[in-house]
């Protein structure tokens, strides 16, 4: 959990995910929960990060939907109490084509919300095509009076 003033971010380490965003007692994020579709249990609220992929690439990269990263169990760090870092590793996070990488969330909390940066690193040079196309999944709370929700995101490569 982080505080900053009357703000908290319940998280998870399956993910990265933030499970509830609340300020005082108002949610701004659609809580967390778990909801039955067909035969299988899938998540719905909160915000996960879509890695590497947010929709479906050609089936030769093996990749689910929003990514492998939503299924996977991170390193949890505390950095403050309003900052933290969640760390995952492997090569299966790529998909088929299974190159080694190491993927860092960094959420950090400010007076007037939070940052949620998403680093991604290839540990070796390719050896085969890794698709990537990032995304991150934000539930938002929509009353009937407003459908509309406003945010920023800023992408950057590195080389």
């Amino acid at each position: 959990k982080l505080i900053k003033g009357t703000q908290t971010l319940e998280l998870s380490d399956l993910g990265g995910t933030i499970l509830r965003w609340r300020d005082g007692e108002r949610d701004l994020f659609y809580p967390h929960h778990m909801i039955q579709v067909g035969d299988n249990t899938e998540p719905r609220g909160g915000m996960f990060a879509c890695f590497p992929n947010f929709s479906i690439p050609d089936s030769s990269f093996g990749l689910p939907l929003h990514g492998t990263l939503q299924h996977e169990y991170g390193s949890f760090e505390h950095i403050s109490e309003s900052e933290c870092r969640i760390t995952f590793e492997g090569s299966h996070l790529t998909g088929a084509n299974a190159q080694p990488v190491q993927v860092e969330t960094h959420i950090k909390m400010h007076d007037m919300g939070f940052t949620y940066t998403l680093t991604a690193r290839l540990m070796d040079n390719a050896t085969q095509p890794v698709f990537i196309n990032l995304g991150l999944h934000p539930y938002f709370p929509t009353p009937q009076e407003n459908k509309q929700q406003r945010f920023m995101t800023h992408i950057s490569w590195a080389d």
